[in-house]
């Protein structure tokens, strides 16, 4: 193609702000055929749509019986709204929602334990399976971790030191008189 006729369409394009056509803009000088190639690629390009699961939640996971759902994400369906309520409430979820995509709550608790229950899962099935971009979806798993770790000491309470020594001597007193 001739590097006329393309700075000539360029002309029109050289005002807008997509990345693209300011490395257009870069490339218009050059005198490199391979350059006009490349321009001529890059406006041609057609973004292609990725094939993925539209609504998987709405059209799907609602749609579970209680035993299907346990199957799937390891918990009840009671545990995972609390989970997502509880989600939902705290601040970094509060601010999530102005400043990116809106992910619900369920979607967020949802991604996390498919990930977490599904040993060959990776962040382009889960990708794939809740329509989200990769990126999201490391953005949701990190969330999640964070979540899960903070709520650690609410849940988990390590047994004091009386308990330990106490467990301890039943233990040796059981084991003591049983040959």
């Amino acid at each position: 193609m001739d590097k006329n006729i393309i700075n000539i369409l360029l002309s029109d394009l050289s005002n807008t702000t997509q990345p693209e056509y300011n490395v257009v803009n870069t490339l218009r000088d050059s005198d490199s055929d391979d350059d006009v190639e490349l321009v001529y690629s890059i406006l041609h390009k057609k973004k292609r749509k990725r094939v993925c699961i539209k609504n998987y939640i709405q059209d799907v996971v609602y749609k579970y019986d209680d035993k299907e759902f346990k199957t799937h994400f390891r918990i009840s369906r009671s545990l995972f709204n609390s989970l997502a309520i509880k989600f939902q409430n705290i601040t970094d979820f509060i601010a999530l929602r102005v400043s990116e995509l809106n992910i619900s709550s369920e979607a967020h608790v949802a991604v996390f334990l498919w990930f977490a229950s599904h040993e060959a899962c990776c962040f382009r099935d889960l990708s794939d399976r809740f329509n989200l971009s990769l990126s999201s979806v490391n953005r949701v798993i990190r969330r999640m971790i964070t979540f899960f770790s903070n709520m650690c000491p609410d849940i988990i309470a390590w047994p004091s030191t009386s308990k330990k020594l106490m467990q301890f001597f039943k233990s040796y007193r059981w084991h003591s008189y049983n040959y």
